[in-house]
């Protein structure tokens, strides 16, 4: 955890006092001082089965995120491609426009798969007799993983292959987006049998973070001021 804190505190995400590498041990002492103290609060004040259920559904979201963020990821990489490879100028802020579309309904349609399968695993674990309302939900989180999938065109073709006549050399998933919606709707599941007291501890430390963002990281990322200054050289990406 310390050097989660010393990376995020050197892309500007987190306070800068923790990027600081002490000159004598040569270890990130404030990082180490700060887990320490939040460790030994949540050992002394936390009941053990509590935590156990908090740690499982925050590696869990974590996990969700990470699928998450490969469908959006190849998503940009397609995007990237088709937008480099139009050479109208009229046709590139038309094609830009559809983009920004595309990829705002495959995030609702993410949320909602999200939420589907969490609703379903939650009514499975607390109303084990409303079969027929659980087969509902699946199915309607099914109806958004197709929904995802032929949203955009290409998603197959982006390691080292043409797009539409562009070359992009990204990370290379196989069976995007199915194998991440496969991992999304487990660990989701998994998500929905822990009870509502983990839910609660969850939601405390993600308002916490949340709040740490918006008032101090989102104003000193330094990916942020790199896509500021491409802004403003006319380089961003779509």
């Amino acid at each position: 955890q310390p050097r989660i804190f010393l990376r995020m505190a050197q892309d500007g995400l987190w306070f800068s006092a923790f990027a600081v590498i002490d000159p004598e041990t040569q270890v990130p002492s404030a990082g180490i001082k700060l887990t320490g103290i939040v460790c030994a609060l949540l050992a002394c004040f936390v009941p053990l089965e509590a935590l156990a259920n908090l740690i499982s559904l925050g590696t869990l979201m974590v996990f969700t995120f990470v699928d998450a963020g490969v469908i959006l990821l190849r998503l940009r990489s397609v995007s990237e491609a088709t937008y480099h490879a139009t050479e109208d100028p009229q046709a590139k802020d038309d094609e830009k426009r559809n983009l920004a579309r595309i990829h705002d309904n495959v995030v609702l349609l993410l949320i909602a798969f999200f939420g589907f399968l969490l609703s379903a695993s939650f009514v499975l674990r607390n109303f084990s007799s409303m079969t027929w309302l659980v087969v509902l939900l699946l199915v309607a989180a099914c109806c958004c993983g197709f929904g995802i999938a032929s949203l955009p065109p290409g998603w197959q073709a982006i390691d080292e292959q043409q797009v539409h006549g562009h070359v992009v050399t990204t990370f290379s998933c196989p069976m995007v987006p199915f194998l991440p919606l496969l991992g999304l709707g487990c660990n989701t599941f998994m998500m929905g049998s822990l009870p509502p007291s983990s839910w609660l501890l969850c939601f405390t430390w993600f308002a916490l973070g949340v709040a740490i963002y918006f008032s101090y990281g989102i104003h000193h990322s330094s990916l942020g001021k790199k896509a500021e200054y491409a802004d403003e050289s006319g380089e961003a990406a779509p």
